[in-house]
């Protein structure tokens, strides 16, 4: 028997009530949460009087509750079926957090205060409720930012838009009463901001002086989406809270992302923020460990010094860098940061295949020598291809620049350390130009030979899938097989009985060719706007460095004219994205043409 016409009717009703009220809480949420992060801004970055202060401290108040209402009753309307077991929770947690919040800051005066509680007194604190306001305004600006995945759009273009959106929000940012302690010009807070997100670690002003520590911390959260990339973080936060995406969201993310398989987007996101975040903190705990307890903000110090090294930035809190008197001898310090560095440079895909590598090896040790019974007939090697090939010529790199270092200033810039001394900063000088930019000696007073091995291991930079910059070291390996292929006059290019597809060679042959151009159009541009102020070697150097965001410099950043200042801008933003990145954006993919022309030999040599 069919339901009366009335009580369909009242069902839809309801049914339309829901949704409003859903999106009216997910607009209520954004655009609360927007503004708050930005009257935050507003306390943290400007001098205000206290009548100012103590009116935010109750636009604060109204806006937590706000919040948490609207946060409520989303929840509430929101179909179970739609999120897994794991998001519930995540929402639950949040929810719970904007009730202690709310609950702390509403009771806080009248009663909390009376009776001394502590535990509510914490969730009363303005560092608990910034971080709430800014936790909450990930997760919606995330969650409305999935609607831009769309499969029409090209990834290349939407992370170099991501990335310019970073920069100017961190010049604006840098450009903030508080956040410096002397001011500073957009063109200087647009360089340093962008080489705080394109992680290169060039300054025009000194770091340890010229910003506050709301200035360093800003720098500090720059480097660290910078490094990660922040289309990263709002996927993350978008997937974590929303839930599925469609089919073609998820072929966009793949894409996006360079994953192989498409069930794996968010498992492969989630893994690279936390094997992030672990390295961070042991290296932030080796670092501490190994200052001295006369340093001021040590703990600060640690922290900045750890992210800036995973996410190969160079950047450091000392003006000198770590020529500074207080860590110039810590040779343990150089050593974890030179560590760090590495890992960093090896990039995510390959630490994990490595480590997959270890843990089947210790499986078979296991299974050989305590169950031997149980022994399965095969368990295939996890070790990559292409994992291999990055591993070798990392570690190839490595040794080469440490020798030559060492032999070309052994009696020159490294003159008066001893023999352990110099072969950890030969070492530390033979890494950090990989696209970390640390340096340990003075650039400018290097030999010829040193600053040339210096510009090489620039250009050739880090591993794909890191947060570093240069060619990459797949490139260079691909363009010595490819040379040994054809000297050996055979056809294909190969690597331990695994024959690598001509697409892989013409992508490396074209990041070469292509690097080359924009290096040589930097440095006759600089050279230009310098008015013959500095020489070509300089100027090589900080093009080089520039495009493979290093960092290291001969002294002549500070000085830049400000045309100068916008080539290096320019260079380390194109450095940063990727050569390929930046030809997709601008080209786009061209759609498979079924005809072929007629093949012509040119002459070659």
């Amino acid at each position: 028997m069919d339901k009366p016409f009335f009580t369909i009717h009242f069902f839809d009703v309801l049914k339309n009530i829901r949704t409003i009220i859903q999106n009216l809480s997910t607009q209520v949420l954004l655009w609360g949460s927007l503004v708050a992060c930005l009257l935050i801004v507003y306390n943290l970055g400007f001098f205000i009087s206290p009548n100012v202060r103590s009116f935010l401290q109750v636009a604060y108040n109204l806006l937590i509750v706000m919040m948490f209402f609207a946060y409520s009753a989303r929840l509430f309307l929101m179909q179970r079926k739609m999120l897994s077991r794991n998001r519930w929770i995540a929402h639950i947690a949040l929810l719970l957090l904007l009730f202690a919040i709310s609950s702390a800051r509403v009771f806080y005066v009248s009663y909390i205060a009376k009776e001394q509680l502590q535990i509510p007194a914490f969730f009363a604190t303005n560092y608990i409720l910034f971080a709430a306001f800014v936790l909450v305004f990930l997760v919606e600006a995330s969650r409305s930012s999935m609607e831009l995945l769309k499969p029409a759009q090209n990834p290349a273009t939407l992370i170099i838009f991501s990335f310019l959106f970073l920069i100017v929000f961190g010049t604006a940012m840098l450009m903030l009463p508080r956040a410096t302690t002397n001011g500073i010009s957009f063109v200087d807070a647009f360089f340093t901001s962008t080489s705080a997100v394109c992680v290169t670690g060039l300054i025009v002003i000194d770091t340890a002086t010229a910003f506050t520590p709301f200035g360093k911390g800003i720098l500090l959260v720059l480097i660290q989406v910078g490094g990660l990339g922040i289309m990263t973080f709002s996927t993350f936060f978008g997937l974590f809270f929303k839930g599925n995406l469609s089919f073609k969201n998820q072929l966009f993310l793949k894409d996006m992302l360079n994953e192989t398989n498409l069930s794996g987007v968010f498992k492969s996101i989630v893994k690279i923020i936390i094997f992030t975040f672990i390295i961070e903190a042991i290296g932030f705990a080796f670092i501490y460990i190994s200052l001295d307890n006369g340093i001021n903000d040590k703990l600060f110090i640690s922290a900045f010094h750890s992210v800036s090294a995973f996410c190969n930035a160079g950047f450091s809190t000392f003006s000198n860098g770590l020529m500074q008197d207080v860590v110039k001898y810590n040779y343990s310090l150089h050593f974890i940061i030179a560590m760090l560095v590495v890992i960093g440079g090896l990039g995510f895909p390959v630490v994990s295949n490595i480590y997959q590598y270890f843990k089947t090896t210790l499986k078979k040790l296991y299974l050989q020598f305590v169950r031997p019974n149980r022994v399965p007939s095969h368990i295939p090697n996890a070790l990559t291809t292409g994992s291999k090939l990055v591993f070798y010529t990392t570690l190839l790199l490595i040794i080469f620049g440490t020798v030559l270092f060492a032999i070309s200033e052994w009696n020159r810039s490294l003159s008066g350390l001893p023999v352990y001394g110099k072969m950890v900063s030969a070492l530390f000088a033979s890494v950090t130009p990989r696209t970390a930019g640390f340096n340990t000696i003075d650039y400018s007073t290097l030999g010829y030979s040193a600053i040339l091995i210096t510009i090489l291991l620039m250009w050739i930079g880090a591993s794909p899938g890191s947060t570093g910059g240069g060619i990459k070291t797949t490139t260079l390996a691909l363009a010595f097989l490819t040379a040994f292929s054809v000297a050996r006059s055979k056809e294909h290019v190969e690597f331990r009985r695994v024959e690598f597809p001509a697409e892989s060679i013409r992508r490396a042959f074209t990041v070469i060719f292509v690097s080359v151009l924009i290096i040589g159009a930097s440095v006759f541009c600089l050279m230009l706007f310098e008015h013959g102020k500095i020489g070509l070697m300089p100027a090589m150097f900080e093009c080089v460095s520039a495009f493979s965001t290093v960092g290291l410099t001969m002294g002549i950043t500070p000085s830049l004219s400000l045309g100068g200042k916008w080539v290096i801008i320019v260079t380390m933003f194109i450095g940063r994205l990727g050569v390929l990145t930046l030809l997709i954006g601008i080209f786009r993919k061209i759609t498979f043409k079924s005809y072929r022309y007629p093949s012509e030999n040119v002459y070659i040599n």
